[in-house]
């Protein structure tokens, strides 16, 4: 069985993992740090208000409220270390010339 090349890094990468893990646990979040800016479409796409504690607001969950407000009618916003969404209804929506969505009338 081929040994890996560098096995003191694999080692090393074990408590730097479980050390954000036990983070993002005491944090209290909802959601982990990765899965921030992954809901925030599906949130902008739902009709109301999500809310999701989050341990920090990342580049990715900035640049995802901001594609999402550009987009869709949706308002982003961070409160603290909460991802606030106001969503519209995704099946009322109707894109227009530029790409963007808006609601139908």
């Amino acid at each position: 069985m081929p040994q890996p090349a560098h096995p003191a890094k694999q080692q090393v990468k074990a408590p730097a993992t479980s050390s954000e893990a036990v983070q993002g646990v005491d944090s209290g979040a909802t959601i982990d740090r990765h899965a921030s800016d992954q809901i925030i479409p599906f949130a902008a796409l739902a009709d109301g208000t999500s809310r999701f504690r989050v341990p920090f607001i990342n580049e990715h969950a900035e640049t995802a409220g901001w594609l999402a407000s550009l987009f869709l009618p949706a308002e982003v916003r961070a409160a603290g270390r909460t991802l606030v969404v106001h969503g519209r209804d995704a099946r009322n929506l109707r894109m227009d010339s530029g790409g963007g969505a808006s609601a139908r009338k």
